[in-house]
């Protein structure tokens, strides 16, 4: 009887230990619904607008549709694209997310130029990722991408 009682101590103690690690719950400390978790995936564009009108071909190779965005959760990113029938790999990039999650901040270089924007994420799904941002030109793009792991 005695040994039973510890027993069941010893596991209510152990259980408690385990669900009082983090205040947010969850097995990394955090909620798996949160922005910083859904962000983090494989992504391919879909659609491409340029003020409003949806392109198919554009100079921006980050922009252009079919590019892989790959955004890892230590704030890495990479970003590939096709040019002249090659696979281009962009250099040193990385991602942030800004302003309790209403923006995405991305700076990476692929082929020589150096993308660096904050964008206005529209629409954060497992599934999906919409962002808004305007480049140094003045153009209004906005990217609608769609994710390319099955989890």
């Amino acid at each position: 009887m005695k040994r039973n009682l510890i027993i069941a101590l010893f596991f209510g103690l152990t259980a408690m230990a385990a669900t009082s690690c983090y205040e947010e719950g969850g097995a990394r400390g955090g909620n798996i619904n949160e922005p910083e978790y859904r962000i983090v995936n494989s992504w391919q564009i879909t659609h491409t607008y340029l003020n409003g009108k949806e392109i198919t071909e554009t100079d921006y190779f980050a922009n252009k549709p079919t590019t892989f965005y790959y955004i890892y959760a230590d704030c890495n990113l990479s970003v590939m694209t096709t040019f002249n029938e090659q696979i281009r790999e962009s250099t040193a990039g990385h991602w942030i997310l800004r302003d309790h999650n209403k923006y995405l901040e991305m700076e990476f270089t692929l082929l020589g130029y150096h993308y660096f924007y904050q964008a206005e994420i529209k629409k954060l799904t497992k599934r999906e990722l919409i962002y808004e941002y305007d480049d140094p030109e003045g153009n209004h793009w906005r990217l609608q991408l769609n994710a390319r792991s099955a989890y």
